[in-house]
């Protein structure tokens, strides 16, 4: 099977900011711009300096949660690029999907240090 995008969103560069997460939790809400049964993130660290760890990633059909399914945990390595693995996840063009990510646990100081 070839992927294609039915969603993007740029990279954010938060390098700058005078604070950095140690715990995060986010919900974000995407609208695809194509259909399809199997789904799979790419997700990027693109501007990181440090390992991100999202200890839970998911997609569900509404912010409710409703038919939620879970992608597991993903590491990504500073400047790069991953591919989750495929799940049975049905999108459909223009019908918002819902994916929260959570974050690994408190950094040390040296971790904070590096992320900063």
């Amino acid at each position: 099977m070839e992927w294609q995008s039915a969603y993007y969103q740029a990279p954010h560069d938060f390098s700058a900011y005078p604070f950095s997460y140690p715990q995060l939790s986010q919900l974000v809400k995407v609208t695809p711009f194509l259909s399809g049964e199997t789904t799979r993130l790419m997700m990027t660290n693109q501007y990181g300096k440090a390992p991100l760890t999202f200890e839970r990633v998911a997609i569900a059909n509404q912010p409710t949660m409703a038919g939620v399914t879970e992608v597991g945990a993903v590491t990504i390595q500073p400047g790069q690029t991953l591919a989750t693995t495929p799940v049975d996840f049905q999108v459909e063009t223009g019908s918002p999907r819902t994916l929260p990510f959570k974050s690994g646990g408190t950094l040390t100081p040296e971790q904070l240090m590096r992320a900063s």
